[in-house]
């Protein structure tokens, strides 16, 4: 996945746990989450 996304572990870890529980909003000021398919950032 990290190769897929290019985040770090963490950041890929959190987009794993998002996609699990279908949570699609994130609060966070790293724009490394605007190019995931499915996930919004609120920055």
């Amino acid at each position: 996945m990290m190769s897929e996304l290019k985040m770090d572990p963490n950041d890929c870890l959190a987009v794993d746990v998002m996609r699990c529980e279908d949570i699609n909003e994130i609060y966070t000021f790293d724009k490394g989450f605007d190019s995931v398919a499915g996930i919004i950032r609120v920055p």
